[in-house]
Order: C-alpha cells, then sequence, then structure tokens
C-alpha cells in the first residue's frame, strides 16, 4: 500500500493523563460511562461500545524498584484483520482502506458477533442493544482530510505520533537505539496479522503488558467461519439475520 499511514505509540512517554482517552470520546461523540473502582487505576476498565481507547495501567518492578507503565489500547488496525476475513455479511462491514486501517460501515453491520470472536486482541465489542459492533475508527474522517486522529492530535507528552508508515518505522527503530532493552512491537512477522498499523516501543516484553507475542486467530473461531458464517455471507442487513447468526455463535 503506497499510501499506507500508521501510528506510533511510544509507551516510554505515555504518562497515563488519558487525554486521548477524552479526545476519542469528544471526537467520536460517545457517551461517558458509569464506572464503578475494582483495585485498578484504568477508568474506564475496558473497552466497550462507547469506549474506542483505552489507557492501561500496569505495576511491575523495574531496576529494583515499583514502576507504573501506561500503554495506549486500541484498534490495532492489523494487515491481515481476522475481523475483516470473517466478517459475513455481502458486501462486507468490515474492510481494509487503501491508506492501510480497517474501515467498519455501520449500516452494513448485522450485529452476529464475528469479528468480536476472531480479533486476537479483543478489541471490537458488540453493542447488543443496537447490533452492531464498534471499535476505533482511525479517525477516517480526519485522516482522509490530512488531519491527524484525535489521540494523536491531543497527547501532551507527544507519546503519539501519526505519518506514513514508513516514516513512523524510522521513528520507531531511531527510538528503540536511544531506549535501552525496548522493543517495536507491530512492524512485522506478528503471527496470523502479519503487522500492525499501530505500532509500539515497548519499555518490557509485549507478554508483561498483555499483548500476544505472536498473534493467533483461534482455530474454533476459523471452523466456525467455514461451517456457519461462510454459507450465510448472503445474509442482508437485518435483526433477523443478526439473531440467527447470534444463536449460531452462541452454540458453536
Amino acid at each position: 500500500m503506497a499510501n499506507r499511514v500508521s501510528c506510533f505509540v511510544d509507551v516510554t512517554k505515555c504518562v497515563g493523563c488519558r487525554a486521548c482517552q477524552v479526545a476519542c470520546k469528544q471526537w467520536n461523540l460517545n457517551a461517558a460511562e458509569k464506572t464503578v473502582f475494582k483495585g485498578g487505576y484504568g477508568n474506564p476498565p475496558a473497552l466497550s461500545p462507547s469506549t474506542f481507547t483505552q489507557i492501561k495501567f500496569k505495576e511491575m518492578k523495574s531496576n529494583g524498584s515499583l514502576a507504573w507503565i501506561f500503554r495506549k489500547h486500541g484498534c490495532y488496525h492489523c494487515e491481515n484483520a481476522a475481523c475483516v476475513n470473517v466478517c459475513p455479511t455481502e458486501p462486507k462491514a468490515l474492510s481494509k482502506h487503501e491508506m492501510g486501517f480497517t474501515v467498519r460501515d455501520s449500516k452494513l453491520c448485522i450485529g452476529c458477533g464475528a469479528c468480536v470472536e476472531a480479533c486476537p486482541f479483543k478489541v471490537p465489542q458488540l453493542d447488543v442493544e443496537n447490533m452492531k459492533a464498534k471499535s476505533c475508527t482511525f479517525c477516517i474522517d480526519r485522516v482522509t482530510q490530512g488531519k491527524q486522529p484525535a489521540c494523536v492530535k491531543t497527547c501532551p507528552p507527544n507519546a503519539l505520533t501519526f505519518g506514513k508508515r514508513e516514516d513512523i518505522l524510522k521513528l520507531a527503530y531511531e527510538r528503540q537505539k536511544q531506549v535501552p532493552g525496548s522493543k517495536v512491537y507491530g512492524d512485522k512477522n506478528l503471527g496470523d496479522v502479519k503487522s500492525l498499523n499501530v505500532i509500539y516501543l515497548l519499555p518490557v516484553g509485549p507478554k508483561s503488558l498483555d499483548l500476544p507475542e505472536s498473534p493467533k486467530v483461534s482455530m474454533d473461531v476459523k471452523s466456525f467461519w467455514e461451517k456457519y458464517l461462510k454459507q450465510a455471507n448472503l445474509f442482508k442487513v437485518n435483526k433477523t439475520a443478526a439473531t440467527v447468526i447470534m444463536k449460531l455463535l452462541e452454540s458453536a
């Protein structure tokens, strides 16, 4: 993809201010959520149909002392996106944009939950009330107009950078040289997804930050796709079709 763009998340710079969370909600007109303190400092505690961006807090020992690591979590916009591959609608509700990110057409989405089950990062969230799956849009309405994603635009410590993929990768590997022991995550050879359009600089290994080293799509999901959803790819956008597929998901 000649026009491929990416977002760089420098975890070593993130201060956990959550400005990106707020900017994401504001730009997408997503409502705030009532939350309950459960002992962790992440708030909201997880992604949801109205929360596309979440800052994860990780407490761990580093060089003999206690350290907090903050990591932006949301859609990773995989090169080989499992969500796109399993989407059963015709035409597909999910597709890859020429700029590299994953696009969701809510008008075509039937809320079957296939993308929710297939994603190795557990990112898409199902809005059961409206029978729609939802996740980060990569601010397609901003990016295609030459603007930065809302989260990048608002980041105070400049932990987020947006640009052409080749420039983002160059920056990521330059930062890796500057930060001893850090690792670039998302570039290539990343299991089933191949690579990501959200590139990370991690101060510790991915497993320590709840990221799979080699993301894999469950064989159960692949089998389900072959057995049910592929046969149902003529379903149109209606609640009857959505209900049928939800029942299949529950029984698979």
